[in-house]
């Protein structure tokens, strides 16, 4: 059986739900899933912050009446989705951000980048989850 990497399974669910453009800056696992989205006929758009990544999200569903996708990397690129997240909650933008995570064998160990997301966002999203398997 032949092996695929979770980045393609990620960028391959996103376009059967139907997204055509996702916003990101690539880093960690991220830069895989934009490196697959192609492939699976999702554009990636790179930006210069996960702030705008999330921004540009947030307006491009809005206006195209679509969910807006966002990929952030762990750690800080989190962290830095949270404003557009609660401006897209706040005036009801469809929005999904999949934000990255230290590896699950090192949680709580301090490993770099290590964050608990899930906090940060369960009071500004409908849902906040944290996708161990």
């Amino acid at each position: 059986m032949a092996q695929v990497e979770g980045s393609a399974l990620v960028a391959q669910a996103i376009r059967r739900e139907g997204i055509e453009i996702l916003f990101g800056l690539a880093g960690g696992p991220i830069q895989d899933i934009m490196g697959c989205a192609p492939h699976c006929g999702v554009r990636p758009i790179g930006v210069h912050h996960e702030q705008a990544a999330t921004f540009a999200a947030a307006a491009y569903g809005y206006v195209k009446n679509q969910v807006g996708v966002a990929v952030l990397a762990a750690g800080p690129g989190v962290t830095n989705g949270v404003t557009g997240a609660h401006v897209a909650y706040d005036n009801c933008f469809p929005l999904v951000i999949l934000g990255g995570s230290g590896p699950q064998r090192a949680r709580y160990t301090g490993t770099f980048q290590e964050t608990e997301n899930i906090p940060m966002f369960k009071g500004i999203t409908k849902m906040a989850v944290q996708v161990d398997s």
